[in-house]
């Protein structure tokens, strides 16, 4: 579940606000989600999250879901940036999670496997 906290103000300037309030924003996971997710596992298949999400973002509803703990690798978009296509090959197969990816690095990271 993602959870965002906005606060509000009104003023023309920033040292001229005024506050007016905050908004929170609840972005829960699909009920289904863990339910699908260990059938998966139990199946045999390697489960990965690939996100644009921060990586705390991505590591709390990771955990959630049990595709992740702490011991397990998480990878950003700006790090497979970096890699040689060896070092990627290793990392894709090594990683529980992907995050702050863009649509090329999704792509990068399924032509792996």
């Amino acid at each position: 579940m993602i959870v965002l906290v906005l606060a509000m103000a009104t003023g023309t300037s920033l040292e001229d606000l005024t506050y007016v309030g905050m908004v929170g924003i609840i972005d829960p996971e699909r009920p289904q989600v863990e339910e699908a997710v260990a059938q998966l596992k139990a199946g045999g298949v390697i489960v990965k999250m690939i996100t644009g999400d921060a990586e705390k973002t991505a590591k709390t509803i990771a955990s959630r879901l049990k595709i992740y703990n702490d011991n397990d690798l998480s990878v950003s978009g700006e790090d497979l940036d970096h890699m040689s296509a060896a070092d990627l090959n290793h990392i894709v197969s090594r990683a529980s999670i992907f995050y702050r990816v863009s649509p090329k690095h999704k792509l990068t990271i399924v032509k792996v496997n």
